[in-house]
């Protein structure tokens, strides 16, 4: 057993997750901004998917020319624990593709795939390029953050994790923090580094890991002296 579990820890420590495959990262949503973003709504019958070279509509009539970003929701998170509801705080949301809205009438908007990383499912959601920051938020974050979850079913790492801490708190984009582990007596270390911050909470991208990461694991701040 202990072998397996060293094994395991050697093939984690040179893996580094894919970065989306067109540079769209992840982002987090109230469940009333996923409430109101515009959804992707079914063309074909028989088939869970879509791809580029399929009609995408939506009801909504949206800016003839305007850019959006495909996402879809994956998991629900509250301040205490992981949270498979509506009623949560906030929801992960993964990239699919980037559109833009080719022609709209009083039916809703027609949409042109312009890149994208997987395939398009009925129900995804629409949502505007991610806004600047706020300046509006405090310019010293906390010393620790606490992972709530990630948005990915992988066993050992997920490529995006939720923090309990957000924009209120200091956290801000680009910022990297650090989870240190202790495994048969070896020092394991995975660097995150923020893409998206709501008030509460906040969403990181892991950059490297040489082991596992679970939920309630603690991620201190890289000064910028060691960046």
């Amino acid at each position: 057993m202990r072998l397996c579990v060293w094994l395991s820890v050697l093939w984690l420590f040179a893996l580094t997750p894919a970065v989306a495959g067109f540079g769209l990262p992840g982002r987090l949503v109230t469940a009333e901004q996923l409430g109101l973003a515009p959804k992707i709504i079914p063309v074909m019958y028989g088939r869970q998917y879509l791809t580029r070279d399929d009609q995408l509509l939506v009801r909504e009539v949206l800016e003839h020319g305007s850019t959006w970003h495909i996402y879809r929701p994956t998991r629900a998170f509250s301040t205490t624990e992981p949270s498979y509801h509506s009623a949560a705080d906030v929801w992960g949301m993964l990239p699919v593709a980037s559109v833009t809205v080719v022609t709209n009438d009083d039916q809703g908007s027609r949409l042109a795939v312009t890149a994208g990383m997987q395939e398009i499912r009925p129900g995804d959601r629409l949502l505007k390029p991610t806004p600047p920051p706020s300046a509006e938020q405090s310019d010293v974050p906390p010393r620790a953050v606490r992972v709530l979850g990630g948005l990915q079913d992988h066993h050992y790492m997920q490529d995006w994790l939720v923090l309990d801490h957000g924009a209120e708190h200091g956290l801000k984009p680009g910022q990297r923090w650090r989870i240190e582990h202790e495994m048969l007596g070896q020092r394991l270390v995975a660097d995150v580094e923020i893409g998206d911050t709501v008030e509460q909470f906040s969403l990181a991208q892991i950059i490297s890991s040489q082991g596992p990461i679970k939920i309630g694991d603690i991620a201190k701040r890289i000064e910028r002296h060691h960046e």
